[in-house]
C-alpha cells in the first residue's frame, strides 16, 4: 500500500488535472473506496510484486486525460499525462517495472483484457492489475451515483426520474429486443450499440457486462465484503431496469 504523504499528492495531482470535471474526481473517489474493500477482502493474498500499489496509483490516476479528451478516448491521454509525471520524477516510488504496469492499465482501462472469458493466471500482474482496475472501474458504474453521474454526462437526464420511451431515442426498439431476446443472444455489438444510442440501453449494456468484466478476476470480488458489494449493485441495477420496463407499460 503507498504512504498517506504519496496518496496525498497524488489526489493533489488527480483534483488539479481533473478540475473542470469534478464528476470524475468523485468517481475516482468511489472507486479507491471499493479498492481498500477489495484489499482488505484479499489480505490473505500476497502483494503481488507490487501490483497492489500499481493499482491504487491507476485508480487515483486513470481519467487524468479527461482533462485533454473528455471522449471516450480518454485512456490514452491518460497514458501520455503519467508518461510526462514519470518523466518529471513524480511516481519514483514506483518501480520500472511497475510504472510499465501503470501505463499499460491506465492505457487500456476502458476496455481491459481482450480475451475476458477466462481467468488471468496469478503470476500474469500485469493483466491482472489491468483487468482489476477495468473491473473496478465498470462496478462504480452500478451504483446510484455513478449512473446518474454517467448517464446525465451522455443525454442530460436524471436517475431515477428516467424519461420514458420515445422513438427520438429508439428506446422502443431496444426495450423490445431485450424483451424479446435471452441475455445470451445479446452480442457485444448489440450491446455496445444499446449502450450509445440510448439511456436504457445504457443500463442494460452495464448490467450485460458485469459478469464478463469480473470474470478474469473473479476470486478477487468473490471473498469478503466484495461479494456483497457485486451483489447489491447487481441488484440495483436489475431493479432499475424493471422500473423502466413497468413504466413503460403505463
Amino acid at each position: 500500500m503507498l504512504s498517506k504523504a504519496t496518496k496525498k499528492k497524488l489526489w493533489s495531482i488527480a483534483r488539479k488535472m481533473l478540475e473542470k470535471y469534478e464528476d470524475r474526481v468523485w468517481h475516482c473517489e468511489r472507486m479507491y473506496k471499493d479498492f481498500e474493500i477489495l484489499r482488505e477482502s484479499n489480505q490473505d493474498q500476497s502483494d503481488f510484486d507490487g501490483m497492489w500499489e500499481v493499482l491504487e496509483c491507476g485508480i487515483i490516476l486513470h481519467d487524468i486525460g479527461i482533462s485533454k479528451n473528455p471522449g471516450p478516448n480518454h485512456q490514452k491521454e491518460s497514458e501520455k499525462l503519467l508518461k510526462k509525471l514519470i518523466a518529471e520524477g513524480k511516481l519514483d516510488f514506483l518501480s520500472g517495472l511497475q510504472k510499465k504496469w501503470l501505463l499499460y492499465a491506465v492505457a487500456n482501462h476502458s476496455s481491459g483484457v481482450k480475451k475476458r472469458d477466462k481467468p488471468i493466471d496469478d503470476s500474469d500482474y500485469k493483466n491482472l492489475c489491468l483487468q482489476l482496475l477495468s473491473s473496478i472501474d465498470h462496478l462504480d458504474h452500478l451504483t446510484k451515483k455513478g449512473t446518474h453521474e454517467r448517464v446525465t454526462q451522455i443525454k442530460g437526464f436524471e436517475i431515477p426520474d428516467l424519461p420514458l420511451p420515445n422513438e427520438k431515442w429508439s428506446e422502443r426498439k431496444i426495450i423490445n429486443l431485450f424483451r424479446s431476446k435471452t441475455r445470451e443472444d445479446i452480442t457485444p455489438d448489440m450491446r455496445s450499440e444499446m449502450r450509445d444510442k440510448s439511456v436504457f440501453g445504457y443500463l442494460v449494456f452495464q448490467l450485460l457486462v458485469t459478469d464478463q468484466v469480473l470474470a478474469p478476476v473473479s476470486p478477487f470480488f468473490e471473498r469478503g465484503k466484495m461479494r456483497k458489494v457485486v451483489a447489491d449493485r447487481k441488484e440495483f441495477m436489475e431493479n432499475h431496469i424493471n422500473d423502466f420496463l413497468n413504466r413503460a407499460e403505463k
